[in-house]
């Protein structure tokens, strides 16, 4: 018994001087006959001489942080895997309307290359059109032009001729 009372003082002189403080000791644990780590908060009663503390088993404390360890890296464990599954979900849902206005844009730009390659040949073809009338006008006024040259020439001959037979019944 004295060893135990010696082993829970821990240090008397320190506890004599400041009245209270932590000891480390050993101690068994309840029901077990093998003494094992704890750490208590001792205070002194002086009028009294009583010593009262209140300790933990140092086992019990790494226990209860390695629990609370293995209770984090769970849940970490759980909060990365719902964020990858959420960030999957959202880039799928994402990536579908994109890829669809892809595709849409894609087949506008063909068929505005084929819609360009109509209008280019259509502009052709009214050009060449326009060539063959431009020709052809030409040609007309050219035989306009050779017809009133040959008109001004009838009437010159004809004007003559009308003042040779004036000339004629005169005589």
């Amino acid at each position: 018994r004295s060893k135990r009372r010696r082993a829970f003082c821990g240090d008397g002189a320190r506890l004599r001087r400041t009245g209270e403080g932590s000891v480390r000791y050993l101690w068994p644990k309840p029901g077990a006959t093998a003494p094992v780590p704890k750490i208590s908060y001792v205070k002194l009663y002086p009028a009294s001489g009583w010593v009262v503390g209140a300790g933990v088993y140092v086992d019990d404390v790494e226990s209860a942080l390695s629990r609370s360890r293995n209770f984090a890296f769970i849940v970490t464990g759980l909060d990365l895997l719902a964020s990858f599954l959420l960030s999957y979900f959202m880039a799928r849902s994402l990536s579908g309307p994109v890829r669809r206005a892809t595709a849409n844009l894609t087949q506008f730009t063909e068929e505005s290359a084929i819609a360009v390659d109509h209008i280019s040949s259509a502009s052709q073809t009214i050009a060449a059109g326009m060539s063959q009338q431009a020709a052809s006008l030409e040609e007309t006024s050219a035989a306009l032009n050779e017809l009133t040259d040959q008109t001004k020439r009838s009437f010159a001959s004809a004007q003559k001729m009308q003042g040779l037979v004036g000339r004629v019944t005169l005589v």
